[in-house]
């Protein structure tokens, strides 16, 4: 996925709902509260700054050998954010004892509609279904 989307590849709308379904179906068999043993790389604020975000995996390892704490607001404000969220989504498919997701205040309609992700997807031709 990731030399995928480095070569700025896209995703078809109907792989991209797939990857969201799997991601959310794991997601929402975990707990509220989940305590976690060090150490833990912390992430947070990503935006959709997507060349970014794949330059910790540079720095902090990659997560098959890394725990990653994503503290949320994966997207809106850079123009990659579905990128990031698809990188995310992925790496928790596939390395769901590694990777932990928290929600952040960009992930709520109110906040994705005032800024630009709702755009994004827009006009990435993948709808508003996939927010």
């Amino acid at each position: 996925m990731k030399n995928h989307l480095n070569r700025e590849g896209r995703v078809s709308k109907c792989d991209l709902l797939e990857i969201i379904n799997i991601f959310t179906n794991i997601v929402k068999k975990e707990p509220n509260l989940i305590a976690i043993q060090d150490p833990v790389t912390v992430v947070g604020d990503i935006h959709g700054q997507y060349y970014d975000f794949i330059k910790i995996f540079e720095i902090g390892g990659e997560p098959e050998s890394t725990k990653y704490l994503f503290l949320g607001d994966y997207v809106d404000r850079g123009c990659f954010s579905i990128e990031c969220l698809l990188i995310i989504y992925a790496l928790k498919i596939n390395f769901k004892e590694n990777i932990i997701t928290l929600r952040g205040n960009h992930e709520c309609r109110q906040i994705t509609s005032f800024f630009n992700f709702k755009l994004e997807c827009k006009h990435l031709v993948y709808s508003l279904k996939v927010i």
